[in-house]
């Protein structure tokens, strides 16, 4: 009666056949978002999970969300509706899994309509977030488009492209770099490690952003990311100072250190 159904501008009569009853409500499309797997890095590196948000928006001249596309308990009827996450092309979101690669884990591009809640689902823990990866390594940077589809074919793909909203996370092949070292076996010797990436002249370069990846390197070895082997001479085992120690890249750069054997 208010003369604006929900803020539409447009005014509602006639009965739904139940006293009280409304909808089924169908949004008129999603917006995807992205956080990188690679914190304050600007990129992504292949298989590495990331962060993905979908809101559900309506067809206003400025999109709002849909509060009521919620598969909560907090709604009886739920009217979301499970969701596909998929990977497209950034140029023209007509090519599926560019690069070529592949989002996955399929457990985790599938979004549960319980996931959303007035409107907004997010991947964003250990066990939900998906990750893409190349098919062949090393593959130079590419840009991929988060797309997402419900049951019911609302999508975030609009028409033109440059109107979709989509996380838009850059993909990288990167790998670690474990320099060669030499030194007195009286000292300790510093190991020097370097997070590199295969960038668009196809060669690894150093990732200058990445200040936030890191792996463990201890001994035993089944507590680390870095195994040692091929030992020689008189040598039988190794000693990370400071094991267990978590190395954290700054700029890309990073070390661990060995124990005078």
């Amino acid at each position: 009666t208010s003369g604006s159904y929900l803020g539409s501008g447009f005014a509602a009569t006639g009965t739904t056949g139940t006293t009280g009853a409304v909808g089924r409500f169908i949004p008129d499309h999603f917006d995807t978002a992205i956080i990188n797997g690679c914190l304050g890095c600007g990129f992504t590196y292949s298989g590495q999970p990331f962060t993905v948000y979908v809101a559900a928006k309506n067809g206003l001249a400025t999109p709002a969300t849909t509060v009521n596309y919620d598969g909560t308990a907090s709604t009886s009827p739920n009217f979301a509706k499970a969701v596909t996450l998929s990977a497209w092309d950034a140029a023209t979101g007509t090519t599926q899994n560019p690069g070529p690669g592949s989002l996955l884990p399929p457990g985790n591009t599938a979004v549960a309509l319980t996931a959303f809640s007035q409107g907004m689902a997010s991947l964003n823990t250990a066990v939900t977030m998906p990750f893409y990866t190349f098919t062949t390594v090393p593959t130079i940077p590419t840009i991929i488009r988060v797309r997402a589809v419900d049951t019911d074919n609302v999508t975030s793909l609009r028409v033109p492209l440059a109107s979709s909203t989509e996380g838009q996370p850059e993909i990288r092949s990167g790998r670690i770099k474990i320099s060669n070292a030499h030194g007195s076996e009286l000292l300790q010797l510093p190991i020097a490690v370097t997070a590199q990436y295969w960038n668009a002249s196809s060669y690894y370069v150093t990732s200058t952003t990445d200040s936030s990846g890191s792996f463990v390197v201890a001994t035993p070895p089944a507590t680390s990311a870095v195994n040692f082997g091929n030992y020689q001479k008189n040598l039988t085992t190794v000693s990370v100072v400071g094991s267990p120690k978590t190395v954290t890249f700054s700029s890309g750069a990073g070390g661990f250190k060995l124990a005078a054997p």
